[in-house]
């Protein structure tokens, strides 16, 4: 019924993000320059910075965010980025402008406890937003090995701590490829640094799975079904096929994880889980950065189908 839930929804809606979260965003841009005097105390005024890096703003797209100047001899990495009319010369201090702005990446899915968003670089926005996509893939890893960990402890069926293993070594495939995607894109992935998270309580395991596997999930999965048929640049259609084929079976996993708790806690304990999750079924965010690749018309739509369709 879920397999058929996502596959129903995905390939009905329209076009072209995922569900933002705030990951802060910096596109280093290029080489300005800036007068002797915007120098001040070893950094540049801000103002100067801004009016020195008008020429690239038509890199930045549709963001919205500011400019920071970086001495260009302070090691900063230029990416691919070239010169701008007012590149280096005699009449002023050269410097990297860097673009920085909150964007979207994909919340859905499943998170461990404790994390938080990074900060991404990249020349594109493209690349940025794949970035942020490889550091989400390469948290729920974490997710998942700490899933099946906690199933095992509290005595769950052997198939469903199978199953979170083998999504462990699914979510460490999707990381590696869009891993690969955003650097052909001119992103730098940064390295996710995570500790396991603690052992958690049934009452906790339960909680997490309704936010993070029945709504986190179940949500991932269907945007990637949508951008599978819709997603620009064309080529990463079949990328996202194959992800939205396992987010699909991550999914079911966790609403078959949901039932077993329920089986397992009190019905006033599980009555707190279920609440847990129908608050983040309705929480969903519907905002989107201007490159993305399911727009937030289309994200509202799957969301409040989630919301109206699918039990919890």
């Amino acid at each position: 019924m879920l397999r058929a839930f996502v596959i129903a929804l995905g390939g009905l809606c329209s076009a072209g993000s995922p569900c933002c979260g705030g990951t802060d965003i910096q596109q280093t841009h290029g080489i300005a320059t800036v007068p002797f005097d915007a120098a001040v105390d070893g950094s540049i005024d801000r103002s100067a910075c801004a009016r020195a890096c008008e020429v690239f703003q038509a890199q930045k797209g549709a963001y919205e965010g500011t400019y920071s100047c970086v001495a260009a001899d302070a090691g900063v990495a230029t990416a691919d980025a070239g010169a701008g009319d007012g590149a280096a010369g005699d009449g002023g201090i050269s410097v990297v402008c860097v673009f920085e702005s909150n964007t979207c990446s994909q919340a859905a899915g499943r998170r461990p406890a404790g994390f938080r968003e990074i900060a991404v670089r990249a020349s594109t926005a493209l690349g940025a937003h794949l970035s942020a996509m490889a550091v989400l893939e390469a948290a729920s890893v974490a997710a998942f090995v700490a899933l099946a960990r906690d199933l095992e402890a509290h005595g769950a069926p052997r198939r469903l701590v199978r199953a979170a293993r083998a999504a462990a070594r699914d979510e460490l495939r999707h990381a590696a490829t869009m891993t690969r995607l955003a650097e052909e894109h001119g992103a730098v992935v940064p390295a996710l640094l995570a500790s396991a998270p603690a052992p958690r309580t049934l009452f906790e395991l339960a909680r997490d799975n309704a936010v993070e596997g029945c709504v986190g999930e179940t949500f991932a999965a269907l945007l990637a079904t949508h951008e599978a048929a819709h997603a620009e640049p064309a080529e990463l259609r079949p990328v996202l096929a194959a992800i939205a084929r396992d987010e699909t079976e991550h999914a079911v996993l966790a609403h078959e994880i949901h039932a077993w708790a329920r089986t397992r806690l009190p019905a006033r304990s599980f009555r707190h889980v279920r609440a847990a999750g129908l608050r983040a079924r309705r929480a969903l965010p519907t905002h989107t950065a201007p490159y993305a690749l399911t727009d937030a018309v289309t994200r509202r739509e799957l969301a409040r189908a989630l919301d109206a369709e699918l039990p919890l």
